[in-house]
């Protein structure tokens, strides 16, 4: 089962997913899809060239073509020179780190989202925007949200490519699209 999905003229196909019992999602992953990381990178920097913010945080993995997307516009026509990324594991590099548990509906079991102290030193005092491919129960940007406050940072905007199911009803997010939620069928949950 596929849903197509129009992004201003590109087209995709994404794989319906099951996620638990009669409940699927069509799989979103821009990885590797340079044609359209640029035109979503496009998309959402017009929607947020007017916010006050010094730089983008994004949570390990597929939300990171979106995030250097964006910050590459940001670094062209803004000067900003970087981007976060709240890893999914523990890297040998991260002297004083600073992590906390995630539950997402794409993974099975709780991770953990990790910055170095590096990282949250850089990010201390700034006015940030998460990005993210998909919000669907919002568990992964809270996540992000509370690693950002324990590293001193304060979280402006959410930020991302498709609203999944109920999120397109949040008031306090940014999306490009909506991404329907879908029976075991193949249609549309209402």
């Amino acid at each position: 089962m596929i849903y197509e999905v129009d992004f201003w003229g590109t087209k995709r196909k994404l794989p319906l997913c099951p996620v638990n019992g009669d409940l699927y999602i069509a799989a979103f992953n821009m990885l590797g899809d340079n044609e359209l990381t640029e035109l979503l990178a496009e998309e959402a920097y017009k929607r947020i060239e007017n916010i006050d913010f010094d730089l983008i945080v994004t949570a390990e993995c597929k939300g990171i073509a979106f995030a250097q997307g964006v910050s590459r516009l940001l670094f062209e026509r803004k000067g900003q020179s970087f981007f976060v990324v709240a890893r999914k594991g523990f890297k040998l590099y991260m002297n004083d780190p600073v992590s906390v548990g995630v539950n997402s509906i794409t993974t099975e079991k709780e991770q953990r989202l990790w910055l170095s102290g590096d990282e949250a030193d850089k990010l201390k005092g700034k006015r940030v925007i998460i990005a993210d491919d998909v919000i669907s129960t919002g568990n992964t940007v809270d996540a992000v949200r509370i690693l950002l406050e324990k590293a001193g940072a304060v979280t402006v905007a959410e930020l991302c490519v498709f609203a999944e199911g109920a999120a397109v009803n949040r008031k306090d997010i940014i999306y490009l699209k909506e991404l329907p939620l879908f029976d075991k069928c193949g249609k549309l949950l209402a």
